[in-house]
């Protein structure tokens, strides 16, 4: 028994690709941290106006360092309408989505490295602010 127990998970585990394993490596947790800073900035920035993404990830990221860590390698992009602020984790060479996040909900919306390895790099088209709150405006 402990035998085939043991012969299952080296067949499992020899299944798993790395790239798999460093893509699912984003924590849910953290980007739901992520996106609440994300909207704590553009709301101190009077709505992002004048504010690059770069600039605005930069001042997260100075105030988070442990978003830093987490995040600091993935492509990272955002948009938002009012307070409604959309997150998209993509893979550093911005080819693959991974994980998208909508502030207005309580949990990651997409979990593309779970249901889709090989979904692009972008916008869910059906979790979009500008449906309560007119055009989006993308950072």
């Amino acid at each position: 028994m402990e035998r085939n127990l043991l012969t299952a998970v080296v067949l499992a585990v020899g299944l798993v690709s790395p790239l798999c394993v460093k893509r699912q490596a984003v924590s849910q947790a953290a980007l739901i941290r992520l996106t609440k800073a994300v909207q704590g900035e553009v709301g101190l920035t009077g709505g992002g106006a004048g504010v690059t993404e770069e600039q605005m990830l930069g001042a997260i990221h100075k105030q988070n360092p442990e978003l830093q860590a987490e995040f600091g390698k993935y492509f990272i992009q955002t948009k938002h309408e009012g307070d409604n602020v959309l997150v998209l984790v993509c893979s550093p060479d911005k080819k693959l989505g991974l994980l998208e996040d909508a502030s207005w909900t309580l949990k990651v919306d997409r979990k593309w490295v779970q249901t889709d390895p090989k979904h692009p790099c972008a916008w869910d088209p059906s979790l979009d602010p500008q449906s309560a709150h007119g055009p989006v405006n993308p950072r």
